[in-house]
């Protein structure tokens, strides 16, 4: 699951001591953006000059490949190295067209840069593997607007399908809540690790009648469904010692106070 889900980290940042400050334990650090250019690194031992050239060389073809289609100089870069560090269609433009077209066909209306800023795996999927990962999206999530679910959480896709449809059963122990419908609107829910949703569940289930469940609005109950089960489990415990403090305060500012307030008031 995690080799489809690139991340893209924040710009490296150059840091040094000098005598002083290394003394007090201090780092001085820049943006690397705003270093002064490095001086060039000579080839590796073994590697011919020439190799490292054509390796740079194919890194601009590409970058201006990723560029023509529009995309903003920082990512364009990114997918660009992927062919020095990853081969395989990442080195081939005409195999990233089709894919790309592939993609298009499939969800016409999906911002490419997006896609390819949160899921850029997505690309290395033949078409007829991208339509049974569409197919078993719609069979898990039948109720849901694929389309805006996607443009929400493009990873959705590079997703192992057993486990988001392990982490939807978690989320089916909540009686009254319409488990499709909320992961549907909130795909986070869908990354957590499905033994984590379960405690969570459980704790929310003594916490709220399937009554007073059913009255809970979706954006709320996703968001309490966030917290671990130590915070949750403070609503079933006001429950039955402080029975009017849930209303009075409300939950989820229970949930969230900290631990020495939570425990001074209560």
């Amino acid at each position: 699951e995690a080799i489809m889900n690139w991340v893209w980290h924040a710009p490296p940042r150059l840091c040094w001591r000098n005598g002083v400050a290394s003394r007090l334990g201090r780092t001085f650090c820049i943006p690397a953006s705003t270093a002064a250019p490095a001086t060039p690194l000579p080839a590796a031992a073994g590697v011919p000059a020439s190799a490292s050239a054509a390796a740079s060389a194919r890194v601009r073809e590409l970058r201006g490949f990723w560029a023509e289609l529009g995309l903003p100089h920082g990512p364009s870069l990114r997918l660009a190295r992927l062919a020095a560090s990853e081969g395989t269609a990442w080195s081939r433009p005409d195999v990233l067209r089709s894919r790309l077209a592939a993609l298009r066909a499939e969800l016409p209306s999906l911002p490419l840069p997006l896609l390819l800023s949160d899921a850029p795996g997505l690309l290395l999927y033949r078409p007829r593997r991208l339509r049974e990962k569409l197919d078993a999206l719609r069979d898990l999530l039948p109720a849901a607007d694929l389309l805006r679910l996607v443009r929400r959480a493009p990873d959705m896709l590079s997703r192992d399908m057993a486990k988001l449809e392990d982490r939807l059963a978690a989320l089916g122990g909540l009686e009254g809540a319409d488990a499709p419908t909320l992961a549907a609107e909130h795909p986070r829910l869908l990354r957590e690790d499905a033994a984590m949703l379960r405690e969570r569940v459980a704790v929310l289930r003594r916490a709220f009648s399937p009554t007073l469940l059913r009255r809970v609005p979706r954006d709320r109950l996703a968001l309490l469904l966030t917290f671990p089960p130590d915070r949750l489990s403070r609503l079933e415990y006001l429950s039955a010692v402080y029975p009017g403090v849930r209303g009075h305060v409300g939950d989820l500012r229970l949930v969230r106070m900290k631990t020495h307030l939570f425990r001074k008031a209560y």
